[in-house]
């Protein structure tokens, strides 16, 4: 239990970073890439990036979510709502 709680903690604390960091950003946007792990599922990877008004860039993975048989756009975007 006690892992569980720490990581539960950092997982929070992570979340109220990126949120924190996402509503002071002059410019954000999504990104997105496709990797095939070893048993040949496509995974979808959703990265954030973003400037802030001083000019500092971050580029953080935000998550992390298997596709099915295709990846169209419309199979990515039907994912990334279900996140």
């Amino acid at each position: 239990m006690t892992v569980q709680i720490r990581i539960s903690a950092m997982s929070a604390n992570i979340t109220d970073q990126l949120t924190t960091y996402s509503e002071n950003c002059a410019y954000l946007s999504l990104a997105f890439d496709e990797s095939v792990d070893i048993t040949s599922t496509t995974q979808l990877l959703i990265f954030v990036r973003g400037i802030a008004q001083e000019f500092k860039m971050i580029e953080e993975l935000i998550g992390m979510t298997s596709l099915s048989d295709q990846t169209k756009g419309s199979d990515i975007l039907s994912r990334l709502l279900e996140q």
